[in-house]
């Protein structure tokens, strides 16, 4: 009895092993998947031979290199040297009047048959029936003048397994009639597009699709309209500032589709002044790609009188307006079937900005940079504003513009022609009135410049100038020290209200021959929320110690007392970071050891296991302190 049952659970295990599990994609492909996720390798029948394809990976295989919609394709998979062969299904389609009859050759093992069904109403395959394993064929009755699609799974213990996919052709071909698009318009109000259409009048439009034409006539869908009723559209995607190349088609319960509309553009209206004396000159394009210049109608409102009114009609794509005496803003459209954009005009009499405020400037890690915080009255729309620079006792000049934006807040990176740790530089900021005359000048300010005097080369003192911003208080200063190139990782020393400090490296022995420091100014408060949390940065400085290089000539691997003579190691410190090389030869000149770790040292084993005791060669290579490359080499003993 437990020789039958140990028989049928090698049978079942067997079949669970080899089993496999198939789908044929949409463009004829086939992917097959171990049912137990274990890899094997593939094989497809070309006539009377077999053709190898290779490995599984992750337990799947897809085979690219066929097209299982034409017909069906066997396999042969094979997992641990045991083979097993398979047939993927194959389904046909023959449509009499209202009958559509699917059939599919028979499978060899399997318990059922699953016919699936995708109509245009369904996004998906939809189960429809079962059938009998013992039977091939099955009948459906068409709904309707659509697309059909069908499948046939075929479905074992393990698993189902999907055959091609069969389409029965919509019998209505008939193209819904073409949408009229109306002229492109923008809401007053929202500023955003508003597409318009006449419905197209066949009796079984299904929707609309609005697309746009990109700059190399590539058209692009915008949205699809699924209320066949709805005849506007308002562009959330679209920019009103661009022109954008509007069309539209309709298409049907089938997806016939419309021919394309004609293509309108969208208005885009531009208004330029010179200065306050000069008339506001505005102009256009056309709203038609192919339209020759129409007449235009301008359209003036102001704060006192917010209703629009037409002061001008040109056939010409521009016009100079000259403005009237009036305090506040005024609005201009244009129209030609549809609206344009809204430009808008404050002609307040130079209005001049309540505030300008350089709040803070704080020096990059490669001291080539400054980042300036700004905090200024963005309600009056000036042409921007100037970055105004001191290097040393020099003059203040203008080095770089921030344009408008709108926001308060402003950050600007101005690159510095000289490094920040040599030179003193000092900030301010000018803003001009709207009108672009009587400027604003915000307060000035001068990053902190750290300087360092390793004259002691164990006691090294850090110097720096107070910084004074006006905005907010200093609660002072966490002075920093990093390695090279390692600025992200800078170990925090000190929290001070001194401007000056003295870091004590007695204790501390240093790889690399330069040790980086950088002060940070810290907020008490502040109403800029990236200088609560940054602070500000100063320059970075370094000292640079004299490079120290020893090397012993004998050591003892095996030496069970003193740990310190089991290492044949140099002691190499300050040398330039990333040029030390140390090798260790036998008098063959084999390589028995190498590092570039100043830290790490020859345990006297080749391949691990002790060397025999006799005198061997190092090579030791770097860039000292003054920048000179060292190349140092000799001999040593081992001895037990």
């Amino acid at each position: 009895m437990k020789r039958f049952c140990l028989i049928i659970l090698f049978i079942c295990a067997y079949g669970f092993l080899n089993a496999q599990c198939y789908v044929v994609n949409d463009n004829g492909s086939v992917t097959i998947t171990a049912a137990n996720n274990g890899e094997f390798t593939l094989q497809r029948q070309d006539n009377d031979n077999w053709i190898d394809l290779g490995n599984s990976q992750n337990g799947t295989y897809t085979d690219e290199e066929i097209n299982a919609n034409e017909g069906s394709v066997t396999y042969r998979i094979t997992v641990d040297d045991v083979a097993t062969e398979f047939s993927t299904l194959y389904c046909q389609v023959a449509v009499n009047g209202q009958s559509i009859q699917l059939t599919w050759q028979p499978a060899n093992e399997g318990s059922k048959y699953a016919i699936y069904r995708q109509t245009v109403e369904q996004s998906a395959m939809t189960f429809l029936a079962e059938v009998p394993i013992t039977e091939n064929s099955y009948e459906d009755t068409r709904e309707g003048e659509c697309d059909i699609y069908y499948q046939v799974s075929l479905i074992d213990e393990f698993c189902e397994n999907y055959s091609n996919k069969v389409k029965v052709p919509k019998t209505d071909n008939q193209e819904p009639e073409q949408p009229t698009l109306l002229p492109i318009d923008v809401d007053l109000t929202t500023q955003k597009i508003v597409i318009s259409w006449q419905a197209s009048t066949s009796d079984d439009v299904d929707g609309y699709v609005i697309c746009k034409n990109d700059e190399n006539g590539i058209r692009q869908s915008l949205d699809t309209i699924t209320d066949k009723t709805q005849t506007s559209y308002t562009c959330d995607k679209c920019d009103i500032s661009e022109v954008n190349a509007i069309t539209i088609f309709a298409y049907d319960f089938c997806k016939n589709t419309s021919p394309l509309s004609a293509t309108y553009n969208n208005i885009v209206l531009t208004g330029d002044r010179g200065n306050c004396e000069e008339p506001l000159h505005l102009s256009w394009n056309a709203p038609n790609l192919t339209q020759e210049a129409k007449t235009y109608d301008i359209y003036m409102a102001t704060e006192e009188n917010p209703t629009y009114i037409s002061i001008a009609q040109t056939t010409n794509f521009s016009y100079d307006v000259v403005l009237p005496q009036v305090n506040g803003k005024i609005h201009y459209y244009v129209s030609c079937g549809g609206k344009s954009n809204v430009v808008t005009i404050d002609v307040s009499m130079a209005d001049t900005l309540k505030f300008v405020d350089l709040e803070s400037v704080s020096i990059k890690p490669d001291n080539m940079q400054a980042e300036l915080y700004v905090y200024l009255d963005a309600s009056k729309k000036v042409k921007g504003y100037t970055v105004m620079r001191k290097i040393d006792d020099g003059e203040f000049e203008a080095v770089n513009q921030i344009p408008f934006s709108g926001y308060s807040y402003l950050k600007f990176v101005d690159e510095l022609p000289m490094p920040a740790n040599e030179h003193t530089y000092t900030y301010m900021i000018a803003a001009p009135d709207v009108c672009g005359g009587n400027f604003t000048y915000s307060n000035t300010l001068t990053p902190i410049r750290l300087e360092v005097d390793a004259t002691n080369q164990s006691k090294i003192k850090l110097s720096w100038n107070p910084y004074k911003p006006t905005t907010w208080n200093v609660a002072g200063y966490e002075v920093y020290r990093f390695a090279e190139n390692d600025f992200d990782n800078a170990e925090l020393l000190k929290t001070t209200t001194a401007n000056s400090y003295t870091d004590d490296i007695t204790d501390m022995v240093s790889a690399t021959d330069r040790t980086y420091y950088y002060v940070k100014a810290i907020a008490a408060q502040s109403d800029n929320p990236d200088i609560t949390e940054n602070g500000a940065n100063s320059s970075n400085a370094y000292a640079k110690f004299e490079t120290i290089f020893f090397v012993p000539n004998a050591f003892a691997p095996k030496d069970g007392v003193h740990e310190k003579l089991r290492t044949f190691k140099p002691s190499c410190h300050f040398v330039r970071a990333g040029t030390y090389s140390f090798k260790v030869f036998n008098r063959a000149g084999t390589v028995l050891f190498e590092t570039n770790d100043t830290e790490k040292g020859w345990d006297g084993k080749y391949k691990n296991e002790f060397c025999p005791v006799g005198t061997y060669i190092y090579k030791v290579s770097f860039i000292d302190s003054d920048g000179m490359e060292q190349n140092k080499g000799g001999a040593f003993l081992l001895y037990d």
